[in-house]
Order: C-alpha cells, then sequence, then structure tokens
C-alpha cells in the first residue's frame, strides 16, 4: 500500500466557534493560502464573509425589530458555522501537507529518485543482467564454434527484434489505452456534463415545484387569513350589534322601572296629600262643630236668659244690680272661655300648620331618599355600563393584539421561508462549486496520470535501448575477441 494515499488524520482538533464575541477575538486572514484554499475546497467565496452589523439587515422602513433579530441571528451562526468549516479544513490542509513532506523526506532515495521503475521493467532488466553474466562466463571451444557463433548471433538478433516487435506492440497497446482512456475522459467530462445539465434542469424543474407549491400556500394562508378576519369582524360587529341591541334594552327597562318608581311615588305622594287633606278636614270639621256647638250653647244660654230677663224683669229690676253683677261675670266667664276656646283654636290652628310643615318636611325626605336612591341605582348603573364599556373594550384590544400577533407570526414565517431559500441558493451555489472543483481536479489528475504514465514509457524506452545498446557493445567486444582468438588459434596451428 502506497502510504501517501492514505488520509492522514489529526490527533488533535481545534475549539470551535460558538459565540460572535469568539469569532471577533479570533484571527482569520483570508488573503491567506491555506484559507484561500480551504474556502475553495468548502466551496465558499469572500464575500460569504462579509462582517455585517444589525442596523444593516433593515431593508424597509416597515421591517420590525424581531424580524431584525430573526435575520441577524441568522447570519451570525451562518457566519460562525462557515468560519469554524474553513478553520478545521484549514488545519487539515496544514496537517496533511506536514505529514507529506515529512513522508517523502523519510522515503527520499537520490539513485531511484528521476524514475520509478515496474515490475515488467524490473524483469526485462534482470533478463538482460542474465543474458550479460551469460557472456561474463570462460568461453569453451565449443562456444568459439564459429556455426554456434552465427547461430547464436541469429538468435540474438531474432531475439532482438522479437523484443523490439512487442515493445512496439506494446506501445501501441499503451497508445491504444491512452486513446481510450482519453475517449473515457471525454465520455465521463460529457457524462457528467449532461448528469450536471439533468441536475440543473431537476433543480430547476423542482425550485418551479417548490415556488408553485409556496405560492398556493401562501394564497391559501392569506385567504385563510382573509377569512379568518371577515370572521372576526363579522363576530365583532356582531358582538357590537348585540351589546348596543342590551344596552338599549337595558336602558329601557331602567327607564320603564325609573317611570314606574316616579309614577309610584307620585301616587304615594298623592295618597299621603289626600289622607293629611282628609285628616286636616276632620280636624277642621270637628272643630268647626265644636265651635258650632259652642255658639249653639251660647245662643241658647242668651235666648235663656233673655227670655229669663223678660219673665223676670221685674226681678231683674229688682236684681238689676246683682243681675248685672252676675251677667258680667258670667260674661267675662264665657268670653274667658272663649278666649279659651280661641286660644285652644289658635293652638290647633299652630298644631295643624306645623302638621303641615312637619307632612312636607317628611314627604320632602322621603322623596330626596326615593331621589338618592334613584340617583344610586343610575350610579350603580352607569358602573355597569362603563364595566361593560371596559370590558368590550379590553376585547377589542385582545382581538386586536391578537390579529397583531398572527400578522407578526405570518411576517417571521414569511422571512423566515426566504432567509431559507436563500439559504437553498446559496448551498446549491457552493455545491456546483465544489462540483465543478472536484470534475477540474478529476481532469487534471487523470491527465497527470496520463503524462506521467507516457513519461514512464518513455524512460522504460530510454533504459531498454540504452541496455540494448550496452548489450550490442559487449557483443561486439565478445565477437571480436573471438575473431582474435580464433585468429590466434589458425597461427598457432600453422606454427605447428
Amino acid at each position: 500500500m502506497n502510504p501517501r494515499s492514505e488520509s492522514p488524520q489529526r490527533k488533535h482538533r481545534l475549539s470551535s466557534i460558538k459565540s460572535i464575541n469568539q469569532l471577533a477575538n479570533t484571527y482569520f486572514d483570508l488573503d491567506s493560502y491555506y484559507t484561500q484554499k480551504a474556502m475553495r475546497k468548502c466551496g465558499y467565496i469572500e464575500s460569504d464573509f462579509t462582517v455585517k452589523e444589525k442596523k444593516d439587515f433593515r431593508e424597509t422602513k416597515s421591517d420590525t425589530e424581531d424580524i431584525i433579530n430573526l435575520r441577524y441571528e441568522h447570519y451570525t451562526t451562518k457566519l460562525i458555522k462557515m468560519v469554524n468549516k474553513v478553520l478545521e479544513e484549514q488545519e487539515n490542509l496544514r496537517y496533511t501537507d506536514k505529514y507529506n513532506a515529512k513522508l517523502l523526506k523519510s522515503t527520499r532515495n537520490p539513485k531511484t529518485s528521476n524514475f520509478e521503475t515496474s515490475m515488467k521493467s524490473v524483469g526485462k532488466l534482470s533478463l538482460l543482467k542474465s543474458r550479460f553474466e551469460q557472456l561474463k562466463e570462460p568461453q569453451t571451444a565449443r562456444a568459439l564454434d564459429p556455426n554456434k557463433i552465427s547461430r547464436k548471433m541469429e538468435l540474438m538478433v531474432k531475439h532482438d527484434q522479437e523484443v523490439m516487435a512487442k515493445e512496439k506492440q506494446r506501445e501501441e497497446k499503451e497508445s491504444k489505452k491512452i486513446k481510450k482512456f482519453q475517449k473515457t475522459i471525454r465520455m465521463a467530462v460529457n457524462q457528467k456534463r449532461a448528469q450536471k445539465e439533468k441536475l440543473e434542469t431537476k433543480h430547476e424543474e423542482k425550485k418551479k415545484q417548490i415556488l408553485f407549491e409556496e405560492e398556493r400556500k401562501k394564497s391559501s394562508i392569506q385567504k385563510a387569513i382573509r377569512e379568518r378576519e371577515r370572521r372576526a369582524n363579522e363576530n365583532i360587529s356582531n358582538n357590537m350589534a348585540t351589546i348596543r341591541e342590551k344596552l338599549e334594552e337595558k336602558d329601557m327597562y331602567y327607564a320603564e322601572k325609573q317611570r314606574k318608581v316616579i309614577d309610584h311615588m307620585k301616587s304615594m305622594e298623592e295618597i299621603e296629600f289626600r289622607r293629611s287633606m282628609e285628616r286636616l278636614e276632620v280636624i277642621e270639621n270637628k272643630q268647626k262643630r265644636s265651635e258650632r256647638v259652642h255658639e249653639s250653647i251660647l245662643s241658647k244660654r242668651i235666648n235663656e236668659a233673655h227670655k229669663k230677663n223678660q219673665l223676670t224683669k221685674t226681678k231683674l229690676e229688682r236684681y238689676k244690680s246683682l243681675q248685672e253683677d252676675i251677667y258680667q261675670s258670667r260674661r267675662n266667664d264665657i268670653v274667658l272661655k272663649e278666649s279659651k276656646t280661641i286660644k285652644k283654636l289658635s293652638k290647633l290652628q299652630k298644631q295643624k300648620r306645623n302638621f303641615a310643615k312637619t307632612l312636607k318636611k317628611t314627604m320632602n325626605t322621603n322623596f330626596d331618599k326615593k331621589q338618592q336612591i334613584l340617583h344610586s341605582q343610575e350610579i350603580v348603573d352607569n358602573t355597569r355600563k362603563k364595566q361593560l364599556m371596559k370590558k368590550m373594550k379590553r376585547n377589542m384590544e385582545k382581538v386586536e393584539e391578537i390579529k397583531q400577533n398572527t400578522q407578526k407570526q405570518i411576517q417571521l414565517k414569511r422571512e423566515l421561508h426566504k432567509i431559507k431559500q436563500q439559504e437553498i441558493e446559496q448551498e446549491r451555489q457552493r455545491l456546483k462549486r465544489i462540483e465543478n472543483i472536484h470534475i477540474k481536479s478529476e481532469v487534471i489528475d487523470k491527465h497527470k496520470k496520463i503524462q506521467d504514465s507516457l513519461q514512464e514509457s518513455k524512460r522504460m524506452v530510454q533504459v531498454i535501448e540504452k541496455a540494448k545498446g550496452e548489450e550490442n557493445r559487449l557483443v561486439l567486444k565478445r565477437k571480436d575477441e573471438m575473431i582474435g582468438r580464433m585468429d590466434n588459434n589458425e597461427v598457432w596451428s600453422k606454427g605447428k
């Protein structure tokens, strides 16, 4: 297994940022190499990390504080999440580069640093080496046979031709493989492009469907809100009409009750007045009867006295002085009695007036009490009316508050939906950037592998050609040595 293909894991992780204060105190350089590389790998751009204040999220004058807070909280959460992701990716890139540099330093060999050999090339080199070793073996008489040498040379030439043919076939196969691989890459790129277009078309259709569903939901929600408002207005108008009817009925009821009470008080006052007048008439009649009786008694007594005076004129004359005294005394008594009677009558008249005053005062007191009762009843009715009006006002305020809260919730839901749509669009763009980066990196990696394989093939051809040249040089050298030995042997044999 190639150790470079393994992805090294960090033994420790950075502490993640959790608040906007920690983010403000964190050093984050957008222009550094690792930050730019981590941003490209995560699919972010520099405009995603623009620092904004809370006041920057007021788009219109009608935006409420709740909507601004919702936008700001969503922005801070997203910014913290992006910064944490970029910092973690940045640390991973640093650790990976350090790991690869350390691994490359520990496994570097100056003799094999220029190229790498495959198993086939190693096998061919070992085959060439074995042939060189065979040539280095001591020559025998059989080996110096010209037929053997020519046959050997033919075999070597044939073997070289076969090797060259095989190399040519291998090169043709490699070129075919490269062409096929290039065709596969083009097909893969076209397939990726078609998949991308298909995904974009599918995403657009899905987006249109989502927008249609959202518009339908929005229209249904607005329709439900209008229906709810209409019902609420109807309920309010019906409640107001019912309350007005009840208030009018209560006003009529209390007015009728007040009229009945006033009529009853008037009738009672009239009855009391009639009774008082009857009592006064009875008292006056009694007084008149007593006066008439007294006058009749006086007149009777006067008549009797006059008769007696006439009958007893003589007696009167006789007893004139005595009678005058008696008459005078009686008259004085009568006058005294009359004065007493007059005093009694005046006293009775005074009592009558006092009684009338007392009766009038009592009647006035009763009327004031009744007026106070009516006034207190009116105060109670007014208090009840005020309480009903306050209760109705509270209900109206409660309905208005519910309406405002509903409108606020709808605005917040709309804003949240808008933010989610923006986030989906940004995430789609980010994934698109990541996909483009992956496609480019795949194409670059495949192109690099093709170039590496071509370079490797060229290096192997150079090694083989070099080995062939070395082999031919050694063969020619051995051939010259053998020819020289053969000439020496012929000279030696002639000398004998």
